[in-house]
């Protein structure tokens, strides 16, 4: 079994928004392969997926960002899972527009969903899917991350979220040292 969350977020004045893009790659994954099953808690939604004949958790969680760790721990209880059984997808500024990288632990690097799920879980150790989101010397941190991709970054959204997508089916497929090494050239 695996679970993915993705980190955005709640409401449609933040769909598009780069602090929103973990959550725009649980609903590319809900697109892509078929609904076995939904459930809707109190601060997570999740869906059940199968890929490569195993079983897919895919979440989205349902509290602001700077919440992340209250559902991702409730995750951890309701699915019975350690810390690093879980995937987490978010944007990251410190990281090239459109690249991503996979961690298996690390610390937060100033992002306060990573930092509110290291502070609820007391660990740094759960897997993680980055999304790069650039301009990490930008002055107005809130209003950047909550800013929509720019007019030239837009069209490549989908590649970017795709490309994320196939990351985490290799991490299933093939593991994570095997994805890591493919991805984070």
């Amino acid at each position: 079994m695996y679970v993915v969350v993705g980190l955005g977020n709640p409401g449609k004045k933040y769909f598009n928004t780069r602090h929103n893009i973990g959550f725009r790659v649980i609903d590319f994954l809900q697109s892509k392969y078929s609904v076995i099953s939904t459930q809707k808690r109190k601060t997570y939604y999740t869906l059940e997926i199968e890929i490569n004949n195993s079983k897919i958790y895919i979440i989205k969680t349902r509290v602001f960002m700077n919440e992340s760790g209250i559902p991702v721990k409730k995750i951890l209880e309701d699915f019975h899972i350690k810390s690093e059984e879980l995937f987490i997808v978010y944007d990251d500024i410190h990281i090239p527009f459109g690249k991503i990288r996979i961690r298996k632990n690390g610390s937060s690097g100033g992002h306060n969903g990573i930092n509110s799920i290291i502070e609820e879980l007391k660990t740094t150790t759960f897997p993680r899917i980055k999304i790069g989101t650039g301009n990490e010397n930008i002055s107005d941190l809130v209003n950047y991350v909550l800013s929509e991709f720019t007019k030239e970054e837009k069209p490549y959204i989908p590649a970017i979220i795709e490309k994320t997508a196939m990351a985490i089916e290799d991490i299933i497929k093939q593991g994570i040292d095997k994805a890591m090494a493919k991805y984070n050239g």
